[in-house]
């Protein structure tokens, strides 16, 4: 018992990994499937990544899945209050009002991230080498986008998707600079996952009045 103990202590991350990784194909399925599982599940997922992201030094990324585990749980009030309401929350696609202000979102998210990223990532050196500038962009364009996409996920909008497949690439490229290998494998599934549920979503997506994106006032928020 000791051994196993003391063998813990040693490789926690690691385990900690395991147990994240596992739990990101059970989310990535339920995404897929659009089942509401995927929030509980999310939950505990953003709590294993944030602690990894925080030990590996990725403080930016230690933001973005603070910001998921909030996000898991507004999502499964959204989801439930929605079902509650219309019988099922049906998912539906976004209207071409919202892309300036997601871009421009997006964009006014990235400015301070890099900022963020430049000062307390430990992966970012004062020489800015390709590898540091490839951890430096990827952290904080995947973590402006990650916010952006949470919030089309909560709102169950198809083109979420478009957000993740750039994010789900972005985690595989750094996490393969810096051999995290388990991580890795798992960003690279997910960026498949994405593209397939990007293309499933937007067949099943509908337009009715009652849906979020086709609201009468035509806003995001």
């Amino acid at each position: 018992m000791n051994e196993i103990i003391a063998w813990f202590l040693e490789n926690y991350i690691f385990v900690i990994e395991i147990i994240g990784t596992l739990l990101g194909f059970a989310y990535m399925y339920y995404e897929y499937t659009a089942k509401i599982a995927l929030w509980p599940t999310g939950i505990v997922w953003s709590l294993c990544y944030l602690t990894i992201f925080w030990l590996q030094g990725f403080y930016a990324w230690s933001v973005t899945w603070l910001y998921y585990l909030f996000a898991n749980i507004y999502g499964l009030v959204t989801w439930k209050r929605e079902a509650e309401k219309q019988g099922e929350y049906k998912i539906t696609r976004m209207r071409k009002s919202w892309w300036l202000p997601v871009i421009i979102s997006s964009v006014v998210l990235t400015i301070p991230l890099l900022l963020f990223v430049r000062k307390f990532n430990p992966y970012v050196t004062a020489d800015l080498n390709f590898g540091a500038v490839l951890i430096w962009v990827s952290e904080a364009v995947s973590t402006s986008l990650g916010i952006v996409g949470m919030y089309l996920l909560a709102r169950k909008v198809a083109e979420q998707w478009i957000f993740w497949i750039i994010v789900n690439a972005l985690y595989l490229i750094a996490n393969i600079y810096i051999q995290d290998w388990p991580i890795a494998l798992f960003y690279i599934a997910y960026t498949i996952f994405s593209v397939l549920g990007l293309v499933r979503w937007q067949k099943e997506a509908v337009r009715t009045s009652s849906d979020f994106a086709d609201s009468a006032d035509d806003k995001i928020l």
